[in-house]
């Protein structure tokens, strides 16, 4: 009698339990329903709250800031699906002011890149910055160290963000010279103000062709922009071609190890020594000369022309191609001084 009565006591549990957890689901389920037939209905959550009302319900950002992989597809249904299913029953992290004008910007201009064509994604763990793939060497990763990795770098003026990011992607599509050498294209969502405190650029183009070949687009880029005014900003280890236009070789995070992990100490060191002003800076080119020595006399190499490595060095350079090359050669020629 006792087994009969505590089976029965755990057949009530059970469907008790289960009950409670259809009905949880059944809830999810149709909140999901109804926000997918509310908002994603034609992406009209979207272009309205885009392009109409320039705002967003808290609700969208609340899924956006909840979904957890970086690489949200190529596609607005899969960004709403993704953020709606992945957002149900999550945590939602603090959502500021500046996070949510962030995320507007990235998808205003991640919907430019829609509409002309362009395979795009949005990457929310790098702050929401809209990558354009499908371009040039398709099969191309960066590789540290590689002497043939070329940035160059838009640097619009922010009122006119959107107008120029809009022309240049249809420059890219047009110009043959642009679609056939430029691997990945990028564009940072944050505002000109957050941008110069991280000293990062705006609108990126990856080169991975070598010398030559970032030469031929960066004379491209300045034929069609040369009248351009930019913000006139020099993003951190870049060259300034133009207000509009900037240039880099290689990756800004291994400069940026670099700089503290080998510049850093002999900087201190000859700061000591009396050879560099403390106040001038780890930039300063009067502090260079000081600085080499001290990278050499502790073993290490200069992987960068100093100060402001933006090139890798001669010495670099040979080693890494297996030849002699002689002095300037990775430096890219400015097109308005030519």
């Amino acid at each position: 009698m006792k087994k009969i009565f505590l089976i029965l006591m755990l057949l009530l549990t059970y469907s008790i339990n289960y009950s409670f957890v259809f009905a949880k689901r059944t809830v999810l389920e149709k909140n999901m329903k109804l926000y997918v037939s509310k908002y994603h209905t034609e992406y009209r959550w979207l272009y309205d709250g885009i392009y109409k009302k320039n705002h967003l319900d808290d609700k969208c950002y609340e899924y956006l800031n909840a979904y957890v992989p970086g690489h949200l597809g190529t596609e607005l249904a899969g960004i709403a699906e993704k953020i709606i299913t992945r957002g149900v029953g999550g945590s939602v992290p603090e959502i500021t002011a500046e996070y949510k004008i962030q995320v507007l910007n990235a998808l205003r201009l991640y919907l430019i890149a829609k509409q002309q064509g362009h395979d795009c994604y949005i990457d929310f763990f790098s702050g929401g910055q809209v990558y354009i793939v499908g371009l040039g060497n398709t099969a191309y990763e960066t590789k540290e160290g590689d002497v043939n990795l070329y940035k160059i770098h838009l640097m619009p003026k922010e009122e006119m963000l959107e107008t120029v990011w809009a022309g240049f992607l249809r420059n890219v599509k047009d110009e043959n010279v642009l679609k056939m050498n430029i691997d990945v294209l990028k564009i940072f969502p944050e505002s000109e103000h957050e941008l110069s405190d991280l000293g990062a650029p705006r609108i990126v183009l990856y080169i991975s062709g070598g010398v030559a070949i970032a030469q031929k687009v960066l004379d491209k880029i300045y034929e069609l922009y040369k009248d351009n005014q930019g913000s006139g900003r020099k993003p951190d280890f870049n060259g300034l071609m133009t207000s509009f236009i900037c240039v880099a070789q290689g990756d800004r995070n291994i400069k940026e190890r670099y700089l503290e992990n080998v510049l850093r100490p002999a900087y201190d060191k000859a700061c000591q020594d009396g050879d560099c002003d403390a106040e001038s800076g780890i930039f300063d080119a009067h502090c260079a000369d000081a600085i080499k020595k001290n990278v050499l006399d502790a073993g290490q190499t200069v992987d960068y022309e100093l100060p402001d490595l933006v090139y890798y060095s001669q010495e670099y350079g040979s080693k890494k191609l297996g030849y002699q090359i002689p002095d300037g050669y990775f430096h890219l020629k400015n097109p308005a001084t030519k």
